[in-house]
């Protein structure tokens, strides 16, 4: 019988050895030997302890800055984001002033018009537009 089964991915069978086991590793290992060699032959170094200690020290620093930059690209981005949510506000503003201003104009075009058409002498069937003093 054969396996219908599909095959999982290349990634998915990978060998975990080459993995590195992170938690295998002490801190008072000194540097040079590998997690799971033979500390006992050579003398810990202090030297090399002390930069381990202080480059772990800036691994920290430089996370916590890291996280400081991140938050303070957070705040650019939810301040930029409010700029843009004005500006489309006031596009939309400008594009209602706009059109009221036509009507309005349009409107107050007719009322003057208007007044003109009743200030107007009523002799147009002679086709005289001018006034009798």
């Amino acid at each position: 019988m054969t396996d219908d089964r599909p095959t999982p991915p290349a990634h998915a069978t990978a060998p975990t050895a080459r993995l590195v086991d992170w938690s295998a590793m002490s801190e008072s290992a000194p540097a040079g030997t590998a997690a799971g060699g033979d500390a006992s032959s050579q003398a810990p170094d202090p030297a090399a302890e002390a930069e381990i200690i202080g480059l772990r020290h800036e691994i920290l620093r430089l996370r916590d800055r890291v996280a400081g930059a991140e938050a303070e690209l957070a705040t650019a981005n939810a301040r930029a984001a409010r700029f843009e949510a004005i500006a489309g506000q006031y596009a939309g503003l400008r594009t209602h002033l706009t059109a009221i201003r036509t009507i309005t104009a349009r409107r107050v075009s007719q009322r003057a018009r208007r007044v003109v058409r009743r200030l107007r002498p009523t002799t147009r069937a002679t086709g005289s537009t001018r006034r009798d003093p």
